[in-house]
């Protein structure tokens, strides 16, 4: 949640900066931008999940509670289950366990290189979306022409 703040402040401190730190001018867009995003970071329910945070509960209170501490220590040191992992058979298995099955040898092959590499192309998109900032504040171009000022021309539009 801090970077949304920090990105709340950056921007609106650019549209002080770009319309000259006049408070005129910029604060009736701060106005908007507060009325906006106000009730949505100042939920109550951000308070709750800050008090009622299971770490901060267990930092205050876990030692107090020996017969809690034991049934977490119960749970937390069970082994996980491979059950679920055991149901996905790969492609090439299941085609091959099928007894019935009369798929030439290169259909088989050619099905389980396409199935491979749909995965594998997959797994890399997964892999680059993760390596992706969704808001990246420093590479954005200004395009705050609207924004700004203009002053009034210097020389007249007509030279003739």
């Amino acid at each position: 949640m801090g970077y949304i703040y920090e990105l709340m402040d950056d921007a609106k401190e650019k549209i002080a900066f770009n319309l000259h730190k006049n408070p005129r001018h910029y604060q009736p867009i701060w106005n908007k931008i507060d009325a906006r995003w106000t009730p949505q970071l100042h939920h109550p329910l951000h308070e709750a999940g800050k008090i009622m945070s299971p770490a901060s509960w267990w930092e205050r209170f876990g030692e107090q509670t020996p017969e809690l501490t034991k049934f977490a220590i119960r749970v937390l040191s069970l082994t996980c289950s491979a059950s679920g992992c055991e149901r996905n058979w790969s492609t090439f298995q299941s085609i091959h366990k099928k007894k019935k099955n009369r798929l030439e040898h290169k259909r088989l092959n050619a099905l389980v290189y396409v199935k491979y590499n749909s995965l594998l192309r997959e797994r890399n998109i997964k892999r680059n979306a993760k390596k992706l900032d969704p808001i990246l504040v420093e590479e954005i171009d200004s395009d705050d022409e609207w924004i700004a000022e203009v002053d009034a021309p210097i020389l007249p539009s007509d030279l003739s």
